[in-house]
């Protein structure tokens, strides 16, 4: 694997992952970040595109948690269970609950 997360309730840690996308979109933090997520613990995570380097795997301890970042408007909730990303023709990233809702990625 490119990056590895023990099992259990940190920010830093899950239970089942959600792959993502290479983030393209309008929002310069997130420019060439791999985005994804965790479907149990709900919490969500970047890694720089230039840090997934063959042969050699990403510790949690260097994941940038979006967890408490990417949540709905209006809202302290996190996101609920994470299913599915998506990217669209201009490099916006969503992001899909089992709930069946879908999220874009904005600024705030």
């Amino acid at each position: 694997p490119v990056a590895e997360y023990s099992h259990g309730d940190s920010l830093i840690q899950g239970q089942s992952v959600t792959g993502g996308y290479v983030y393209n979109g309008p929002l310069e933090a997130l420019d060439r970040q791999y985005v994804f997520g965790d479907f149990i613990s709900q919490n969500i995570w970047s890694i720089p595109a230039a840090d997934l380097i063959d042969g050699q795997t990403v510790a949690n301890t260097d994941f940038n948690v979006l967890t408490n970042i990417l949540m709905p408007e209006g809202t302290t909730d996190t996101l609920g269970a994470i299913t599915s990303f998506g990217e669209d023709a201009d490099g916006n990233l969503y992001i899909v609950t089992i709930d069946g809702d879908i999220f874009i990625v904005e600024g705030g």
